[in-house]
């Protein structure tokens, strides 16, 4: 009966929404104030995503903007945008967006 139990509650565990969360790919775009990453959802079914997107600077300084529970319908995308200064002018840029299935 334990045993039953055990495997029940695990099961009910995995079948959670955030148990199959994954990373997802971010494409990211920069130009002199703005940093930008989109996430594109290629699924067949409703995704939400949370995470941070970061902009380094010309002179090192990294600027951050989060973003949480951003819900993303199929085929299309949703963006995080970084804002600098107009006298420090971004130079790259990367983000960490985890997402999982509603």
């Amino acid at each position: 009966m334990r045993l039953l139990l055990a495997i029940l509650l695990f099961t009910s565990f995995l079948s959670l929404p955030q148990a199959h969360a994954w990373r997802a790919h971010t494409t990211t775009f920069v130009n002199d104030s703005v940093a930008t990453a989109a996430v594109y959802n290629h699924w067949g079914r409703v995704v939400s995503c949370s995470g941070s997107a970061f902009g380094v600077t010309i002179d090192g300084k990294t600027f951050s903007a989060w973003a949480s529970r951003m819900i993303i319908l199929p085929g299309t995308h949703a963006y995080v945008q970084v804002y600098s200064p107009y006298y420090r002018p971004f130079l790259s840029a990367y983000a960490q967006i985890d997402c999982f299935f509603l």
